[in-house]
């Protein structure tokens, strides 16, 4: 029975002597809370390599670093939703079959959740004041807008499972200007990136506004005689330029428009907002041996846009190659056709239609 006894006493005694010569770690954990008060989280981490200068000294060799780092993990219960007041627990687990195992505790320690800022109540109402709103792209092609408050974006379009603007309805429609938009709000994101508490369910709602926008029409250009005169102006002068013979003739033939267009050659080209300047250049008979003729040029102004006022930013017309009409992408330039009728062809095929009238309407006004 005496040996029986010393035998539990022997052991008794060993597990002392271990728990004794394994350490705690607290020192070496750090632990901070973030955010706002009632949605606050809380982050932990261990210094390792602290950890390691105290058990092996600064010439630990890998393996005794990397007994370390792969048997010691830590985790945090209870580390988000957090309030000021909160306690949480952090553990600090040791791998039993860890080189370590017998030098580190394995220990759960509490700590006090504190510093979270305090959360602001706002209405549906007021949270529209704040919200920074950009919009960008063409009117009727624009995709949602970035939204904003305190700086932190709100994804309102929905890439992400934590938005915190939903919009209510499907937003695979491109938007427009006076459009209203609305949205839901995910309250609970909001108040865990904003710090603003929702005091209500309602959607909020805001209008489109500051797209830019292609003219329906030619008459809702304002300065189309300038566009008109730009063009007169760059044709007169490249004509001047290629001629070396005595006489020619050059006059606007018609005016042609179109809102937008899409060709779909292997890849999606998108043309909008063009304005299409027929001229007429008769090269005069000088001699028997000159004939005269009589060509067509086309030039093209691209991607317009007005502003609010109907004004368009202008830039002169510039010289395209013969035959390149459906790869316009400078702001504006010209091509040429031997006949009216070959323009005409051109034109109607890429969607154009003949505005002459209604543009030389709108000048006159």
């Amino acid at each position: 029975m005496k040996k029986k006894l010393l035998r539990l006493g022997f052991v008794a005694l060993s597990v002392l002597v271990l728990t004794a010569c394994q350490m705690g770690t607290k020192e070496y954990l750090s632990v901070s809370f973030k955010g706002y008060d009632g949605y606050g989280t809380a982050t932990v981490s261990l210094d390792r390599e602290e950890l390691i200068a105290k058990l092996y000294g600064k010439d630990a060799t890998d393996e005794e670093q990397d007994a370390v780092h792969d048997g010691v993990s830590v985790s945090v219960d209870g580390s988000e939703a957090l309030s000021n007041g909160d306690k949480v627990k952090v553990t600090v687990d040791v791998d039993k079959e860890s080189a370590v195992a017998s030098k580190i505790k394995s220990e759960t320690y509490t700590y006090d959740v504190s510093g979270l800022t305090e959360t602001t109540e706002i209405s549906s109402q007021d949270l529209v004041k704040k919200l920074a709103v950009t919009y960008t792209g063409i009117s009727g092609q624009a995709d949602y807008p970035e939204i904003s408050i305190d700086s932190t974006i709100l994804y309102p379009i929905g890439e992400n499972g934590d938005d915190i603007l939903k919009p209510s309805a499907s937003n695979s429609t491109p938007i427009s200007n006076g459009d209203m938009i609305a949205f839901s709000v995910e309250k609970a994101e909001l108040a865990m990136n904003t710090g603003y508490v929702l005091t209500d369910d309602k959607e909020i709602s805001l209008e489109v506004s500051g797209l830019d926008k292609i003219p329906d029409a030619v008459s809702e250009i304002k300065n189309l005689a300038d566009l008109l005169a730009i063009a007169q102006e760059q044709a007169e002068k490249d004509f001047a330029e290629k001629n070396l013979t005595s006489q020619y003739s050059l006059k606007r033939h018609h005016i042609f428009y179109r809102h937008d267009y899409q060709e779909t050659k292997g890849w999606k080209n998108s043309y909008y907002g063009d304005l299409a300047i027929v001229y007429e250049y008769v090269n005069a008979k000088e001699d028997s041996f000159v004939k005269t003729s009589t060509d067509f040029y086309v030039y093209n102004f691209s991607k317009l846009i007005i502003d609010k006022d109907g004004i368009v930013t202008l830039e002169a017309p510039s010289e395209l190659d013969k035959d390149k009409m459906v790869k316009l992408s400078a702001q504006s330039d010209h091509f040429y056709r031997d006949s009216i009728d070959d323009v005409y062809a051109s034109l109607t095929n890429l969607e154009y239609r003949d505005v002459t009238t209604e543009a030389e309407s709108a000048v006159k006004r």
